[in-house]
């Protein structure tokens, strides 16, 4: 007989934190890409990825163009096109930013004909002991799994707007050209390291603590970084 383990109070907020950061208010963003990569080997169901760079992503989405979109649940993007509206792109493609100390699991790879979406879900730092588990799952008030929930919106979003045409804003040489990296890899197609990176020049800590504050992403679970 297997004997229960108990978890205490502590462990019970900690938890809560994490699922609370993750789950509450998060919405889907989009990133469509058509570069050359093999994405059933550079990404994993279950994996834990860090960014490694400013990740530009759309609240627009129709049908994708490109071989590869990434779809992103998140509560914590910048979304820039709110406070920018100089730029007609911003505005026109909905612009939100995750900051290159963002971390993501790999929630879903769905293929259809010929065409990935590569589904992320946003995660706090310290969130990943949790969540890197192959097995994490979290039940709603009233017992509906979680984890399948957000899957099977994923999916939903990728059959529904393969029917739409392309969004035209999101088909311009600059757009495409400011997405084209695939999320959490490396020029050479690797992936990032996980260990998070203290910007290396001050202009690039003040944007990274700029997109922050946008995202209300300071809370202690995602170990924010420290204003000058």
């Amino acid at each position: 007989m297997e004997e229960d383990i108990e978890i205490s109070e502590e462990d019970k907020n900690y938890i809560q934190d994490v699922l609370n950061w993750t789950f509450s208010g998060s919405r889907f963003y989009y990133r469509d890409t058509d570069e050359d990569f093999d994405v059933e080997k550079t990404y994993k169901v279950g994996q834990i990825i860090r960014a490694g760079f400013f990740i530009d992503t759309s609240l627009n989405a129709k049908k994708p163009n490109s071989r590869v979109r990434f779809i992103i649940g998140s509560s914590h993007a910048a979304e820039i096109y709110k406070t920018d509206m100089n730029s007609p792109l911003t505005k026109a493609c909905e612009l939100c930013v995750f900051h290159p100390n963002s971390y993501f699991k790999v929630m879903d790879i769905y293929k259809v004909k010929d065409q990935y979406q590569i589904f992320l879900f946003h995660i706090p730092m310290h969130g990943i002991p949790i969540l890197e588990n192959a097995n994490f799952e979290f039940n709603f008030e009233g017992g509906e799994n979680g984890v399948d929930y957000f899957v099977n919106r994923a999916r939903a979003s990728f059959d529904e707007k393969l029917k739409m045409p392309p969004d035209e804003n999101l088909e311009s040489l600059e757009w495409k050209d400011r997405t084209s990296a695939p999320v959490g890899t490396k020029s050479d197609g690797s992936l990032f390291g996980l260990e998070f990176e203290y910007p290396k020049t001050k202009q690039m800590n003040d944007l990274e603590l700029g997109f922050r504050r946008l995202a209300n992403d300071f809370d202690h679970i995602n170990m924010p970084i420290k204003e000058q």
